[in-house]
């Protein structure tokens, strides 16, 4: 063996295997549990954390994002919380005397939103992040985990507005501005430290919810017509 080649560890045995996880997963001052607390209280400094200096503490926000959809999925199916839901937003609906083809087609949405929020919202935010603070010379990478981060914050309050909804339909108005209060907390303390205040951060928040938007709508219509050639 080379003197240089670095010692080989021990071999791996399952108390090591299962203390490490256990301090990724359980740890105050890093992993799971850390990075999701940071992530609600301060997820602009967090993100800045990653992207300039790659804190070793921080869970990297692919797999984040796996874990906190696998949790969101479970929750889905506790309890009735999705069947909750889908009656809470629909009588809200009804109750408003609404067309039925409407409420069809909102369901139809619904069916496909996860899908449609994964795949745009990480280059919608990124994109927001980018136009809107352009002094700091953001690269693609950079924003891309900005929009996966506030993707890991989002799906999280999501979930929770879904149990409100089910709870009390009312709750139901939260859907459509969750997107924007999680796209401006995190934009304000990404970009604080830069001089940069709460306009320019509601501002990336307005421009990436309007990017959202058109984006599921475009989506939308390219399922809806892939779905009609398939019989």
């Amino acid at each position: 063996m080379s003197s240089t080649e670095p010692a080989r560890p021990a071999r791996l045995d399952a108390r090591q295997l299962l203390s490490e996880w256990g301090q990724e997963l359980f740890s105050l001052d890093r992993g799971l549990l850390w990075t999701i607390a940071q992530l609600v209280v301060r997820p602009g400094q967090l993100i800045r954390l990653y992207v300039d200096w790659r804190d070793p503490r921080i869970v990297r926000p692919s797999r984040l994002l796996l874990v906190l959809f696998a949790i969101a999925a479970l929750m889905w199916q506790a309890d009735g919380v999705g069947e909750d839901f889908f009656a809470g937003f629909f009588g809200q609906l009804e109750a408003s005397h609404m067309n039925a083809q409407v409420i069809g087609a909102a369901q139809w949405v619904l069916n496909h939103f996860s899908l449609l929020l994964t795949l745009l919202w990480a280059p919608a935010t990124g994109g927001a992040v980018q136009q809107c603070y352009r002094s700091l010379n953001l690269n693609l990478a950079e924003s891309l985990v900005f929009g996966l981060y506030t993707l890991c914050l989002f799906v999280p309050l999501q979930l929770l507005v879904w149990v409100l909804v089910a709870w009390a339909a009312e709750w139901v108005y939260l859907i459509y501005l969750l997107p924007l209060l999680v796209i401006t907390h995190a934009a304000y303390g990404y970009a604080r430290a830069d001089g940069f205040g709460w306009a320019r951060a509601l501002l990336c928040g307005v421009l990436a919810q309007v990017v959202l938007f058109l984006g599921l709508l475009s989506g939308l219509f390219a399922l809806a017509a892939f779905a009609h050639l398939i019989p």
